[in-house]
């Protein structure tokens, strides 16, 4: 990929008329083979239970638009997306310690 994931969440509800709008880069997404395991997580975890409440489009410059009808579903997915970049981080950070001590 050219450049990593970023993802704007976008709720689209009459309760919140003013919209709302949130971002995340998740800069540990590099690879299609990344996006992939991501969005497997993602449609597994948030977006099979909550379907008819949420739809997202990928673009091929790795620009992904979530659209939720809720509050609830853009925290829930927020937080998907925080806890995925900070486990892939921990992640990388074994590989990295393990690597060195050899």
């Amino acid at each position: 990929m050219d450049n990593p994931l970023r993802a704007i969440i976008v709720v689209n509800s009459p309760d919140v008329p003013e919209g709302d709008m949130e971002e995340r880069l998740l800069d540990n997404i590099q690879s299609f083979e990344d996006m992939n395991t991501f969005f497997d997580n993602f449609d597994e975890t948030i977006a099979i239970p909550n379907e008819g409440h949420i739809k997202y489009e990928v673009g091929s410059d790795g620009l992904v638009v979530i659209v939720v009808d809720n509050l609830e579903l853009r925290d829930k997915a927020l937080k998907f997306m925080d806890d995925y970049s900070s486990k892939d981080t921990e992640d990388q950070e074994v590989k990295s310690n393990k690597k060195s001590k050899q």
